[in-house]
């Protein structure tokens, strides 16, 4: 047997300063300044390990984690003055299999979690909506495949097929607003979601130079519980839009190299 250790330790901070908003439309062509200056302030430390361990020649199991933790912090003057923290932590593990059938040949599978942290808006309308966080949103990733090469790697085939459960996933809605303009932009935590989808691909090296390649996917989305109402149109564009909120995560590709 072998084994293989990596860990890092990583942090990060940012700061957005003085978004001052112009908004109301009561009178076509006139526009109020209704003052609000928006700060938020976050920071974000992690640290993640990796562990690769070789059973045979053929059998690999790899592990792997990371904590993260975030601290964010906002404070709104103008038309409403208000100010609030919150941090959160989450732990999001990864365990993988990786079987070689030959030198061209190799499965795997994965298992994987990924974690979105929460936040607060940066556009309010009362002291509640500027101290009331959206909460993090996590999803849990399954992903199987296989990876091959063919006629001295002259053609490669590869194909996977995932599935992902979103939990309070993060939504950017637009919703009625209270004062001029009559809507507003928030990020709230609007559903869970399953996310599955089957990815093909194929390439071929015709000649010196010259290659083709092919990829097809098919991408299956639905909310599974909306915590909200979301209309056809934004639901629509979420789908148009890569489907339900958009990319892989936790372990998107993952598996296994080569």
């Amino acid at each position: 047997t072998a084994s293989q250790i990596s860990a890092c330790l990583v942090g990060s901070e940012m700061c957005i300063r003085d978004r001052r908003s112009w908004v109301g439309f009561v009178v076509p062509g006139v526009i109020l300044d209704l003052l609000q200056k928006s700060r938020q302030e976050s920071e974000s430390q992690a640290i993640f390990a990796d562990v690769d361990w070789r059973i045979n020649d053929a059998l690999t199991v790899n592990f792997g984690g990371r904590y993260t933790k975030d601290d964010k912090e906002t404070v709104q003057t103008g038309m409403v003055n208000a100010s609030n923290d919150e941090t959160w932590n989450e732990f999001t593990p990864r365990v993988g299999l990786r079987y070689e059938f030959s030198d061209n040949i190799m499965a795997y599978a994965t298992y994987s979690t990924g974690y979105r942290a929460g936040g607060f808006n940066g556009r309010v309308n009362s002291v509640e909506e500027a101290i009331q966080p959206y909460d993090p949103e996590t999803v849990d990733n399954i992903e199987v495949g296989f990876k091959s090469e063919w006629m001295d790697s002259r053609v490669r085939f590869n194909a996977s097929y995932f599935v992902m459960n979103y939990d309070d996933k993060q939504e950017e809605l637009q919703l009625p607003s209270d004062t001029g303009t009559g809507q507003k932009t928030v990020v709230t935590n609007a559903s869970e979601a399953t996310i599955q989808g089957l990815e093909l691909e194929a390439q071929a090296l015709i000649g010196e130079g010259f290659s083709l390649r092919a990829n097809i996917g098919f991408l299956d989305t639905e909310y599974d519980l909306s915590l909200i109402h979301i209309s056809e149109p934004t639901r629509q564009a979420e789908i148009a839009g890569g489907g339900v909120g958009g990319e892989k995560k936790g372990g998107g590709g993952g598996g296994g190299g080569g």
